[in-house]
């Protein structure tokens, strides 16, 4: 079973994100300016008098048209990030492998499966909420429902972790996403306590790259993605050995 190695993963990314800052930002570009057009059809229909019924109905669609190709697009830069890992020069054109009807129901799939997984954490924190909000309930019923809230939150980090490479899997091999599930399941035995450390130390990269007026983000952006494919290479390869960095540091 391959080890993660927390640090070499950050350091190779880091070094793959050379060249490739253009790419990831203009489809965050494009996702801005749809955002700017449905708030402009907004402001359009309310300035000519159109109906709050109308409004309602079409500003509807339009949020569910943009959540859908907000994630499509999202699929993207996972698959730049997955390819970039690799040692490919990435371009915007690429982005086309995602916007696939299979690729589609095969994602939405996935994200109900997950939902699925994840939900009976849900209601053991839900009944540990309701137990505590008794009043003048016993102190060993107060014990039992933070006992519960720690064993929920728990379990859904060690499930979230557990599945952490069923979306890239899915979207680089497209494959089921119940043999998506799986297949994380299985390469992240035994690193999940370098994944937590690993998204631990992304999560300050990210904090950090906000601080000085969000302009570590052409930087940290790109890297969290390369950073996801650096993983899943890793894992889902036994005989990966990360040494691809130097060769992405000739790019």
């Amino acid at each position: 079973m391959n080890k993660l190695p927390v640090f070499e993963t950050i350091r190779n990314a880091w070094h793959k994100v050379k060249g490739t800052k253009a790419t990831f930002f203009l489809v965050v570009v494009v996702l801005i300016l749809l955002s700017l057009a449905s708030q402009g059809i907004e402001i359009y229909l309310k300035k000519n008098g159109i109906t709050f019924a109308a409004i309602t109905i079409v500003a509807l669609i339009v949020f569910v048209f943009f959540k859908i190709l907000y994630a499509i697009l999202s699929w993207g830069l996972i698959y730049f990030g997955s390819e970039r890992a690799s040692g490919a020069n990435i371009q915007f054109n690429m982005i086309r492998y995602v916007f696939d009807i299979k690729l589609f129901i095969k994602m939405i799939g996935l994200y109900i499966l997950q939902l699925l997984i994840i939900l009976p954490t849900f209601f053991l924190l839900f009944s540990g909420i309701i137990l505590y909000s008794f009043k003048g309930a016993p102190p060993i019923q107060t014990y039992i429902s933070i006992l519960l809230g720690i064993i929920a939150i728990i379990l859904m980090i060690y499930l979230t972790l557990r599945m952490y490479l069923s979306r890239i899997i899915v979207v680089t091999t497209k494959i089921n996403p119940w043999q998506a599930i799986k297949s994380s399941f299985k390469a992240t035995k035994n690193n999940v306590w370098r994944l937590l450390g690993l998204s631990l130390l992304n999560t300050i990269i990210l904090f950090l790259s906000i601080l000085p007026l969000c302009i570590g983000l052409i930087w940290a952006m790109p890297y969290l993605f390369i950073n996801y494919g650096v993983v899943y290479k890793t894992l889902m390869n036994p005989t990966s050995k990360q040494n691809e960095g130097n060769s992405a540091n000739s790019n």
